[in-house]
């Protein structure tokens, strides 16, 4: 599947597709620009790739991809078990265009955070499935509507990992979960658009 295709990307910086199942920026671009690091958090494979976007952060996720390596032939995207080995070949493109000390500084902040006890995650609901544009595209139906069997598969998946957070914390000690609800809100933007400025 593709998503390098009207209507995504119509609320992204020059309303261009880039390829992301979104029609705007995403969380990491969100953060990094709150930061002050960048305003885009570029793709690793992306071809045009600069040292300074090197340097500043890359992503490793591939749209559609599952930690199953069998959703990723379905979906066609990079799976999970491919990212570790993109990991390692940003390191060494690190150390090719920064030389070893910078990009063994840069790699050992992420790993000494880990070191200093950063124990807080933060763990996302999935959002109304049936509700998102691939989705709803993908029924090529001329009335799009969401998909109330995806949205009630995706309730009944974060009803489960709800239950499951609280072992999981308790587990892993100091550490902090915090469970993040995305469903909510943009299952009442579908519900509500009029609440949000849209009709």
């Amino acid at each position: 599947m593709k998503s390098n295709h009207r209507p995504y990307g119509q609320d992204f910086p020059g309303q261009v597709a880039t390829g992301r199942f979104s029609n705007g920026k995403l969380v990491p671009d969100i953060v990094a620009t709150m930061l002050g690091i960048k305003d885009i958090v570029p793709p690793f494979l992306d071809p045009n790739l600069s040292d300074e976007e090197l340097r500043t952060g890359v992503s490793f996720a591939s749209a559609g991809s599952g930690y199953d390596d069998v959703t990723s032939d379905v979906t066609l995207s990079i799976p999970v078990s491919k990212q570790p080995g993109y990991l390692r070949s940003y390191v060494e493109r690190l150390k090719e265009s920064l030389g070893e000390k910078e990009a063994m500084n840069i790699t050992n902040g992420a790993l000494e955070l880990y070191k200093i006890r950063c124990r807080t995650m933060v763990v996302a609901r999935l959002p109304p499935i049936g509700c998102i544009p691939i989705q709803m595209t993908t029924k090529l139906e001329i009335h799009r509507k969401c998909i109330d069997h995806q949205n009630s598969d995706a309730q009944s998946y974060n009803a489960k990992l709800s239950n499951l957070l609280p072992q999981l914390q308790s587990s892993l000690p100091g550490s902090k979960i915090i469970y993040a609800d995305i469903y909510t809100p943009l299952d009442d933007m579908m519900k509500n658009p009029q609440k949000y400025g849209k009709l």
